[in-house]
């Protein structure tokens, strides 16, 4: 309407304009064209004020767009003042996430009825979200899909994002006016170009924090009617970045964004640094420090990449260093604020604002308790919390950050800090509880250091702290109490806490003096009960264990065994006594005649006495030759075999035949074939007895170096006594057959241990023992 009226007045004016022009060229003053002339100055004033009077309306109609700043122009045959376009920012090759882009892209770009839609990936912030999909996204673009990228980090940026989408699909100018103003359903608009697309389309909502935003009042997302609806048209897609704890409809499907493996984040790590900060496992070591966040490990690379260029000596210039910055609470010079608006200054402010932002959200969905409880949590040990032994209601329902607190409350706080993956609720068949079925908390590692460097939470330490304190006392009294023997379960779990606690306490001596004495009672009381126990828990046990063979022969008898995690034991005895039987019966090859084995290890690698290796395979394809009949996807399977190529000095040897091996070699290729699936439990057949004494040197070693970065449960069998009690913690000694464990011996000797160790008094004194055992050795 106000288009027609312009296009009116403008007509007249220029009618007016002509008609006087003809009159003065061609017609006299008594003629027709004076009567042109007269109704020419009659039509100019009146298409001047149907001009002026259009100008006017248009203005008024105006006002509403004016009040919330979004220009009537926005995207009306003129550049438009929010981009669409897919960040460029993020156009560099992701790592570790190409089995879930794969994914992604999969579906995003499936045609098939009664799929999914619409596609939520959810993360942490820091991990990678918006990275994940503009690659996704730029994957489908290059397949010929339509890509509208809008981010919601505001409102008003979502809105503006939105109407530039409708002004792109060609939109009538007054029909945005009139939506976008209030007048109409602006998401009917929008919805109904989208949904008469004839192409493949996908919209980007990046950075969704409250899922609400996109219902449009006075909806919900079920409803199905806001700016997020279930994409009719089998040309569509949508694709959704947000942090955790959104309620999404059935008719979205959630991606969640796990942490990136250690062996992704040390890849990161090395880009700019490389062996300038230190080697393979110390960027593996940091990577598992920060958790795995893609965010902070960029943030990381880059100030250890600077920090190792400088000309004197700068704190955490190499992965070591940097790692003891963190563990120190240091976090302020591991994270230093960059004097330029750059990249990493974006990176900083995204980690410290990940904190501040994630209590923001929990105090707008009235968890008022979970920023607290989240500080409390993090003074504790980095060991899983048992969360339920150690929050008791009564206490902290009388202090001030939790005042009136009851048991429901704490239980939806701590649901509401797992929902924004702040922390991680172990489920009942992950943890090693004894039974006892405790649920254990992890937290992240980045968000403790954040938590426990918070100004505000500095602020409060010294009471939260008083108040932890008192928890503990509780937590020890209760499971030492006379009531049935003490519970050696919760002790392994609550024992880490209540060390760490005592040490934290030596910091605040004064502030804290009325409970200091009893924290540190408590922790001699868990130091003594430990040294009872043993802290690690068990990866295996071997109960009344024994095996007789279809011919009558017995190779054992009543072995009974038990492995900690981490452990390093070896086996010795004389030829034909059952090492290998046993070693299998581990492993679960063969199934013992009698007794009971307990194996709590996911994933087993065994390595047999001889190298059984593919002669017209290279060392580079015997390594991934297990990991290619599990199906794993080439990309995963090179990065894994480089990862152990370095890990066992070998990459040089990577094209090379078995024949153009030497034995030592091709004993060590075993092991990387056994390691490239990271076993928890690590099985070895006396994998070295084939070698000369100085190549079976040497390759123990690199053994015990492998099993010092790894530290899988390890069981060796090996016939050269010195070997077993170089390497291993403890060393046990069967008898002739049936074989049958006449002794076992503690290995004194500290770590970490060095080659000279070899020819020490103390290995040779404790070898001259196991020695002796040996060839007496006899079966009951």
């Amino acid at each position: 309407m106000l288009r027609a009226g312009a296009v009116i007045g403008l007509s007249m004016l220029s009618a007016a304009a002509v008609l006087v022009v003809l009159s003065k060229t061609v017609g006299d003053s008594n003629g027709p064209w004076s009567w042109a002339e007269l109704t020419s100055w009659i039509a100019a004033p009146l298409g001047i004020a149907v001009t002026l009077g259009t100008w006017w309306l248009s203005y008024i109609r105006d006002e509403p767009n004016r009040a919330t700043n979004v220009p009537r122009w926005l995207g009306h045959g003129r550049p438009g003042i929010i981009s669409i376009d897919i960040p460029r920012s993020h156009e560099e090759k992701i790592i570790g996430r190409e089995h879930l882009a794969q994914e992604l892209v999969a579906a995003l770009a499936a045609t098939r009825k009664n799929m999914p839609r619409v596609h939520v990936l959810v993360g942490m912030g820091g991990s990678g979200k918006t990275a994940l999909a503009a690659d996704v996204a730029l994957r489908l673009r290059r397949r010929g899909t339509i890509v509208w990228w809008l981010s919601a980090t505001s409102a008003a940026d979502l809105l503006a994002g939105l109407r530039q989408v409708a002004t792109d699909l060609a939109a009538d100018v007054e029909a945005i006016d009139r939506a976008w103003s209030g007048g109409a359903g602006a998401a009917d608009l929008l919805w109904g170009l989208l949904l008469k697309q004839r192409k493949p389309w996908l919209l980007v909502l990046d950075d969704v924090d409250e899922p609400n935003i996109l219902a449009g009042s006075p909806f919900v997302l079920e409803d199905s009617k806001g700016w997020l609806r279930n994409v009719e048209s089998k040309y569509g897609k949508v694709l959704v970045t947000s942090r955790p704890g959104g309620r999404w409809p059935v008719w979205c499907r959630a991606h969640t964004l796990p942490p990136l493996e250690m062996a992704d984040g040390a890849s990161i790590l090395m880009k700019d640094c490389g062996r300038v900060a230190g080697g393979l496992m110390d960027a593996e070591n940091l990577s598992q420090r920060l958790g795995g966040l893609p965010l902070a490990l960029r943030l990381a690379n880059s100030y250890i990449a600077n920090a190792s260029k400088a000309p004197w000596p700068v704190p955490g210039n190499t992965f070591k260093s940097y790692q003891s910055l963190l563990d120190e609470g240091r976090i302020d010079v591991a994270f230093p604020p960059p004097s330029a608006r750059n990249e990493d200054a974006k990176a900083r402010d995204n980690l410290t604002h990940i904190w501040d932002l994630s209590l923001k959200l929990l105090h707008q969905k009235g968890n008022r308790g979970s920023g607290s409880l989240l500080c409390l949590f993090a003074l504790l040990d980095s060991a899983p919390i048992p969360f339920r032994l150690i929050l008791d209601s009564t206490l902290l329902s009388a202090h001030p950050e939790f005042l009136g607190a009851t048991d429901v409350d704490l239980w939806g706080w701590i649901t509401a800090l797992e929902e924004l993956q702040l922390i991680k609720l172990s489920k009942h068949e992950e943890i090693d509880s004894g039974g006892m079925g405790e649920p254990l908390l992890v937290m992240h590692p980045v968000i403790r250091d954040l938590s426990r460097s918070n100004p505000n939470a500095v602020r409060r330490r010294t009471s939260l702290l008083h108040l932890l304190g008192n928890l503990i006392h509780r937590a020890v009294v209760k499971i030492s109490s006379p009531v049935g023997a003490p519970n050696d379960d919760a002790w392994r779990l609550l024992a880490p806490h209540v060390l760490h606690l005592d040490a934290a306490f030596k910091n605040y001596q004064n502030a804290l003096m009325p409970i200091r004495a009893t924290v540190s009672n408590d922790a001699r009381t868990a130091a003594g009960v430990l040294a009872q126990l043993g802290t690690a828990s068990r990866a295996l046990s071997l109960k009344g264990v024994g095996k007789t063979y279809h011919d009558h022969v017995e190779a054992i008898r009543e072995v009974s065994l038990t492995l900690k995690t981490g452990e390093f034991i070896a086996i010795v005895g004389p030829s034909g006594c059952g090492k290998t039987t046993l070693l299998n019966i581990v492993s679960g090859a063969i199934l013992p005649s009698e007794g009971l084995v307990e194996r709590r290890a996911a994933r087993i690698g065994q390595v047999a006495q001889q190298p059984q290796l593919l002669p017209w395979r290279n060392v580079h394809r015997n390594i991934e030759f297990g990991l290619e009949l599990l199906g794993v996807e080439r990309q995963s399977r090179e990065r894994k075999v480089q990862r152990c190529l370095e890990l066992l000095d070998m990459t040089d040897l990577a094209s090379r035949y078995i024949h153009e091996l030497s034995g030592g070699q091709q004993a060590m290729v075993s092991i990387a074939r056994a390691l490239i699936r990271e076993p928890d439990l690590f099985l070895l057949d006396d994998p070295f007895g084939s070698l000369d004494s100085l190549t079976r040197l040497n390759a123990s070693h690199e053994l015990y170096r492998l099993h010092t970065h790894l530290k899988a449960t390890t069981v060796l069998i090996t016939h050269d006594i010195s070997e077993a009690v170089y390497l291993s913690d403890r060393v046990l000694v069967l008898s002739r057959r049936p074989g049958q464990i006449v002794a076992e011996f503690t290995n004194p000797l500290p770590h970490p241990r060095s080659r000279d160790l070899r020819y020490s008094e103390d290995l040779l004194g404790l070898a001259e023992q196991i020695r002796v055992h040996l060839s007496l050795g006899k079966p009951n």
